[in-house]
């Protein structure tokens, strides 16, 4: 297990989820994500909001890694970002999750390979993590 990498036995998927909001959080088993996978923020940001959003919510304390867009020079929708994100994972891009609230940026994901879920509900993403075979409590 290195680089965002974890074995999966029973389902083979997802081996990492890559996350695209910083969202208000959820409690429906944010600790298991965490416990049982590496997580990744996909965002679009610039450095001083980032700080801002570290400093005063925790949230960010459950990401392993951060894709940030003024870092990666990307933005999403943009390709480069979400290729950034597999590189930083470590994985092959179907054996990724991806969670976004903008059509555009689900859509890019898709693109890549990336199994990918439009954010409406928590019991909606639930229901999206369950069917991927993904842990979540």
């Amino acid at each position: 297990m290195r680089d965002g990498q974890i074995e999966n036995e029973s389902a083979g998927f997802p081996q990492d989820l890559v996350v695209g909001v910083l969202a208000r959080p959820h409690h429906f088993g944010r600790g298991a994500l965490k416990r049982n996978y590496p997580l990744i923020l996909v965002s679009n940001t610039n450095e001083a909001h980032f700080e801002f959003i570290r400093s005063r919510y925790r949230i960010v304390d459950y990401f392993d890694h951060f894709v940030l867009s003024y870092e990666v020079g990307s933005l999403k929708p943009d390709r480069k970002i979400f290729e950034h994100a597999i590189t930083t994972a470590n994985c092959a891009p179907d054996s990724l999750f991806f969670i976004d609230d903008r059509d555009e940026n689900v859509t890019a994901a898709t693109r890549l390979g990336i199994h990918a879920h439009l954010f409406r509900s928590q019991s909606g993403l639930i229901s999206a993590l369950q069917s991927a075979g993904v842990e979540i409590g």
